[in-house]
């Protein structure tokens, strides 16, 4: 029979692995939106240089 005390050290750990899988998806979710952001501004910045030409 599991004691108490391996229960709540069992249902810590889970509480523990949820917290850490959430923070992962947190962190790859505005990963993914500065991706988009920044690809959104490299286009408008090839916009800017195939209309305006500019000589380097």
């Amino acid at each position: 029979m599991i004691s108490i005390l391996e229960l709540v050290r069992i249902m810590h750990s889970l509480l523990f692995d949820m917290a850490v899988i959430d923070t992962i998806q947190r962190i790859s979710a505005y990963a993914n939106l500065i991706f988009c952001f920044v690809k959104i501004i490299n286009l408008i910045l090839c916009e800017l240089i195939d209309r305006y030409d500019f000589s380097i």
